[in-house]
């Protein structure tokens, strides 16, 4: 059981940096690369669902290590910030705010990274 929950995170972590890595090629030494902008259109498309994927993913990742292993302050960060990242995405894909508030998605989505290694790194430090 523990290898699939983990089997279950690190799938959580691939697809949460295949859904944030079409900003990461906005950057200057990608954004004149022809080759990447087939990436790019391809993770345009997958950006939405990979998001709504990870997240399922997260839940029963939290759910299994909460009931089997134990209970982690690092891995509850992660997935309410991750939570909140994607009820921001959904409020503004069906224009409940401004797109003007896209920088908040993204740095959201910035500091769910830190929150990622911190949770990887020492998932125990904080355990209730």
């Amino acid at each position: 059981m523990y290898l699939f929950i983990r089997l279950l995170g690190w799938s959580a972590v691939i697809l949460y940096l295949l859904s944030v890595d079409r900003y990461f090629l906005r950057l200057k030494p990608f954004a004149k690369m022809e080759s990447m902008k087939k990436l790019r259109k391809l993770l345009v498309r997958v950006h939405k669902p990979a998001g709504l994927i990870t997240l399922a993913i997260l839940f029963l990742h939290a759910n299994l290590a909460f009931y089997n292993i134990s209970r982690s302050y690092t891995g509850a960060l992660a997935l309410v910030t991750m939570l909140s990242i994607v009820v921001y995405g959904v409020l503004m894909h069906f224009k409940k705010i401004s797109m003007k508030n896209v920088k908040f998605h993204r740095g959201l989505s910035l500091l769910i990274i830190a929150f990622i290694i911190i949770h990887i790194l020492f998932p125990y430090i904080l355990v209730f």
